[in-house]
């Protein structure tokens, strides 16, 4: 698996995965829209997880795939991130961690309970 921000589409963060053939996108090409250059990939168990901040609110978002790319949590984010997000997950719950914005760019970690991963 590799994410990357498009060079062809602003804003655009797409996933592709090797099928023993050719690289080809996980969903659809366009897994994220309004990302900076800040994406974090990672798994839980064999589910891909996507995290990045949101150009358009400056949200930390996180997707995960499902068939296709669905928000994980609250779609307003988990708050304003200024330029580090990580994402992991360990023991089977997801954890995403960034630093605050507003808050001095202190380091904010959240772990996700069942309700918000589904």
């Amino acid at each position: 698996y590799v994410a990357y921000l498009s060079k062809h589409y602003s804003g655009v963060v797409s996933v592709k995965y090797y099928d023993s053939t050719a690289w080809v996108y996980r969903g659809s090409w366009n897994a994220a829209t309004n990302s900076s250059a800040n994406i974090c990939l990672a798994f839980n168990g064999d589910i891909p997880y996507l995290a990045y901040k949101d150009t358009s609110t400056g949200n930390a978002n996180v997707k995960k795939f499902d068939s296709t790319w669905v928000f994980v949590g609250d779609t307003a984010g988990f708050g304003v991130v200024s330029d580090n997000i990580s994402f992991a997950a360990y023991n089977g719950l997801p954890y995403i961690a960034y630093s605050n914005y507003y808050d001095y760019s202190k380091v904010n970690v959240k772990k996700y309970n069942v309700s918000m991963i589904g």
